[in-house]
């Protein structure tokens, strides 16, 4: 016998919860944008790349975390706390864990 609790909508809520790497919705990835667009010069290859040194993977392929990392890390840039420019030169590399 299966017992059944709750309904689709609060198990769909519960399995979005525990995903370990939730994929991003839409509204953190309007929220990404719009914190890039108040960057000076981010354009969206320089976030490409951005994402890239960060994270070491393609935008496409962030999780939520990452997502909110990376919003996190252009209101920083936006307020004068951290200087993007060394993470977006050509030459820049960050050791892979």
């Amino acid at each position: 016998m299966v017992c059944k609790t709750g309904t689709h909508a609060e198990r769909s809520e519960l399995d979005r919860r525990l995903e370990p790497r939730g994929q991003p919705s839409l509204k953190q990835w309007a929220r990404l944008y719009r914190a890039a667009s108040q960057v000076a010069g981010l354009d969206v290859p320089r976030l490409e790349r951005l994402s890239q040194r960060l994270a070491q993977k393609p935008l496409a392929e962030l999780s939520m975390l990452e997502i909110a990392g990376l919003i996190a890390t252009l209101k920083a840039a936006v307020q004068g706390v951290i200087d993007l420019k060394p993470l977006l030169a050509n030459g820049c590399e960050f050791p892979k864990p």
